[in-house]
C-alpha cells in the first residue's frame, strides 16, 4: 500500500468475572513479568508497561492452550481476544510456553532472551493451569494510538457510535476505514480534529461483525495504528469464532496459486471484476519481498526512500493505478488472512480499478531464531494503455463514487475545468501546491454559483488521488479537473499536479 453530534457512548464490556489465579500462579506471573522487564531494560529498551486489556486477552489465550484449542495461538484469534478485551494494539506479537509443572514452565521462559529484541510499549502476561500442563502466554505491543472507551459489542443495528482516538508521534493524517459483515469496506469521513484528538461517527447499519481500523502516516508510509472488531446484534457462530486458514502451500508456486484463487474469491462475492496473475508484477513484489527479508525492515517505503512508484519506474511498468498489502505471518495464506482482515488492505483488494496481481514471498527468521515468518508482497496495478485521458479517468472514478455515496452525479464544467488548468500549472510553475483564492475567479466565470471549494495535489497516478469534502457535499453540482505533469525540484519528476474545483448553484 489514513479514520473515521453528541452520542450516547456505550461503555464498553469488561471481562467476565473470573477466580483469582492460585498463590502458584500468582508467583509464576510476578516472576514471568520481572524477567520481561528486565531484558527490555538489559539491551538499553525502556520497559512495557503491563495493559489490562493485553492481559486478559493473554489469559484467554493461556487458557485455551491450555485446553489445545484449535486455532489458539492464529493472529486472527489473538486479534479478536485482544478485542473482546476491550484493547486495540494491532497485530501484537505472542510467546506462548506450554510444558508442566508450572515451575518448569516458569524456568523455560526465563531462558527466553528473543522477545526484548523489538520495542515493546505495554505487555500482558498470564499463566494458567490444570492437572497435566500449564501455559504462560505473554502479549507484546508497541503502542501507535490511544483509543477511549469503544463498545465491542452492541445489542442491535441500526446503531450509531463515536469514535475518539489520539494518534501517537509521528503518525499524522488520521483515516478511519470498516469492514462491514459483508465484506465491503467503507472509509468513514467527518473526522474532526482538535489538537492531537480525533473523533469520528460511525454507523451501524445492519447486524454482524464490523472491524475497524485506524491508519495514520509515518515515515515509512501508511501504519496501522488500532484495529478491532464489534459484534452488532447475534453474530453467527463461525465468525465469532474465527475462521481457521487451511494448511499452508508447500511451494512459492503453489503459494500463488492459492493466493490468486482467494483475491478473486472475495472480489466475486463483492461483484467485482477477477484480477489476473501478471508475471512482471511477480518480479516487482518478490525482489521487495527478499529486499525486507534481508534488510530485516517491514514498510511499504524502503529506509532509503523508495516507495511502490518507484519500485515500478525502476521495473519499466508503465501503469495507470497501483497498489500495495504487506502481510507477515507463519505461511502466506495466514499472512493473506491478516491482509484481509485489515479493512484499508481489504479495500486494495476489493478496488475495481485494478486488473492485475503479482505476489512476492521470503522467509525471515525472527530475532532470537525462534521460528520464522513469511513476509508477502501483493501488488495490485492496471497497466498504461496509449490513447488512454487520464483525466477522463479521474472524472470517471470521481462519478462512480459521487454514484456510491449515492449523491445527484456532477456534471463536467468547461469554465471550471478552465480555471483548474490554468491554477495546476501555475502551481507547478512555482513548485508549491498551495492554491491562491481560487474562489473569485470561479464566482466571476460563474455567476450563478453560490459556493465553490477547490483541492490541489501532486501525485504520480490520477486514479490514486485521495477523497476530498467536496466530493461528498450534495451542494456541489458541478466539477471540473485540471491537471498538468512536470518535474519539480521538490516533489520530483514526472509528477501530476491536479486541481479539481466543486460548485454549486
Amino acid at each position: 500500500m489514513t479514520l473515521f453530534l453528541s452520542l450516547l457512548l456505550l461503555a464498553a464490556p469488561g471481562p467476565a468475572a473470573t477466580a483469582p489465579p492460585s498463590a502458584e500462579v500468582a508467583d509464576a506471573e510476578a516472576r514471568a513479568m520481572l524477567h520481561v522487564r528486565q531484558s527490555f531494560e538489559r539491551v538499553g529498551r525502556s520497559a512495557p508497561v503491563s495493559d489490562p486489556a493485553l492481559s486478559q486477552a493473554a489469559r484467554t489465550l493461556a487458557r485455551e492452550a491450555l485446553l489445545a484449542t484449535a486455532g489458539a495461538a492464529s493472529g486472527t484469534r489473538i486479534g479478536l481476544a485482544l478485542s473482546e478485551a476491550g484493547g486495540w494494539d494491532p497485530n501484537p506479537r505472542l510467546v506462548l510456553i506450554r510444558s508442566w509443572p508450572t515451575q518448569t514452565t516458569v524456568q523455560a521462559f526465563l531462558q527466553r532472551k528473543d522477545f526484548s529484541s523489538e520495542p515493546a510499549t505495554h505487555a500482558g502476561l498470564a499463566v494458567a493451569a490444570d492437572d497435566d500442563h500449564t501455559v504462560l502466554a505473554l502479549l507484546l505491543a508497541d503502542r501507535k494510538a490511544m483509543v477511549q472507551p469503544f463498545p465491542r459489542k452492541v445489542e442491535k443495528a441500526p446503531s450509531r457510535q463515536r469514535l475518539c482516538f489520539e494518534l501517537r508521534a509521528p503518525l499524522t493524517r488520521p483515516s478511519v476505514y470498516v469492514t462491514r459483515p459483508s465484506g465491503a469496506v467503507d472509509r468513514l469521513q467527518d473526522i474532526s480534529s482538535r489538537g492531537a484528538s480525533h473523533c469520528v461517527p460511525v454507523m451501524f447499519p445492519v447486524n454482524g461483525r464490523h472491524a475497524l481500523e485506524v491508519l495514520g502516516d509515518g515515515a515509512e508510509g501508511p501504519e496501522v495504528a488500532a484495529m478491532f472488531t464489534v459484534d452488532v446484534g447475534p453474530v453467527a457462530p463461525s465468525v465469532a469464532a474465527g475462521a481457521a486458514g487451511g494448511p499452508e502451500p508447500g511451494s512459492p508456486a503453489e503459494a500463488r496459486t492459492r493466493l490468486l484463487v482467494r483475491v478473486n474469491a472475495l472480489r466475486a462475492a463483492a461483484s467485482v471484476p477477477a484480477v489476473q496473475a501478471d508475471p512482471r508484477l511477480d518480479a516487482v513484489a518478490q525482489a521487495y519481498a527478499d529486499r525486507m527479508a534481508t534488510q530485516r525492515f517491514f514498510a511499504h517505503v524502503s529506509p532509503d526512500g523508495d516507495a511502490l512508484p518507484d519500485r515500478l519506474e525502476q521495473a519499466g511498468y508503465a501503469y495507470q493505478a497501483s497498489g500495495e498489502n504487506l502481510g507477515m505471518a507463519s505461511g502466506p495464506l495466514a499472512a493473506h488472512a491478516a491482509i484481509e482482515e485489515s479493512p484499508g488492505h481489504r479495500k486494495n483488494l476489493l478496488d475495481p480499478a485494478f486488473e492485475r496481481v503479482g505476489f512476492g514471498l521470503a522467509r525471515q527468521t525472527r530475532d532470537g531464531g525462534a521460528g520464522s515468518d513469511v513476509l508477502l508482497v501483493e501488488l495490485l496495478a492496471t497497466p498504461a494503455r496509449s490513447g488512454v485521458d487520464p483525466v477522463a479517468s479521474a472524472y470517471a472514478r470521481l462519478t462512480a463514487e459521487r454514484a456510491a455515496l449515492k449523491l445527484p452525479a456532477l456534471q463536467r464544467s468547461a469554465a471550471l475545468e478552465d480555471i483548474a488548468i490554468r491554477q495546476a500549472r501555475a502551481a507547478l510553475a512555482r513548485d508549491d501546491p498551495r492554491a491562491p483564492d481560487i474562489d473569485s475567479q470561479v464566482f466571476g466565470s460563474l455567476s450563478e454559483a453560490r459556493t465553490a471549494s477547490a483541492d490541489l495535489y501532486v501525485a504520480r497516478d490520477l486514479a490514486a488521488l485521495p477523497p476530498s469534502r467536496g466530493l461528498k457535499e450534495a451542494r456541489y453540482s458541478l466539477v471540473g479537473i485540471g491537471a498538468v505533469r512536470g518535474d519539480s525540484p521538490t516533489y520530483g519528476k514526472g509528477r501530476y499536479w491536479v486541481v479539481v474545483i466543486y460548485a454549486g448553484l
